[in-house]
């Protein structure tokens, strides 16, 4: 019979996660259990106590966490940060266009910009531009 968490998972371990399928992980407290194991920003969630959840949402994962056998509950992440240097134009410039706000997501790309040419695709998220963090919590 599985274990109901008395406390709130994921945030009781140091991070956060978002998504509609698949779910990511958005912050990772310093000094926390999570940053201890090495979660990172932007890892994907794709098992949560061996069982493959690639699709599931950030609440599906939250539901399936009170009701664990383990507590916290074991994951499984494949890191996707990816560092990209760009070289913008300023009459072009670097050919994308984003959404959102917290975190930011690639919206379009242009096929002829230099964001094309480095591999940046639609759907991919922004961590950083310019040195500066762009999403931190």
């Amino acid at each position: 019979m599985p274990l109901k968490m008395s406390h709130k998972w994921p945030k009781s371990c140091g991070f956060d996660i978002f998504g509609e399928g698949p779910a990511y992980v958005l912050s990772v407290a310093k000094g926390s259990i999570a940053f201890n194991a090495g979660l990172s920003p932007g890892d994907e969630i794709i098992e949560l106590d061996g069982e493959d959840v690639t699709n599931a949402s950030a609440a599906t994962l939250k539901s399936l966490a009170k009701h664990s056998h383990s507590q916290p509950p074991t994951l499984g992440v494949i890191t996707r940060v990816q560092q990209l240097e760009l070289v913008c134009s300023r009459v072009s410039g670097c050919g994308f266009d984003v959404q959102g706000n917290k975190p930011v997501r690639i919206k379009k790309v242009e096929l002829s910009g230099p964001a094309h040419q480095a591999g940046i695709k639609p759907g991919r998220f922004i961590c950083r531009f310019n040195h500066c963090i762009v999403w931190q919590f």
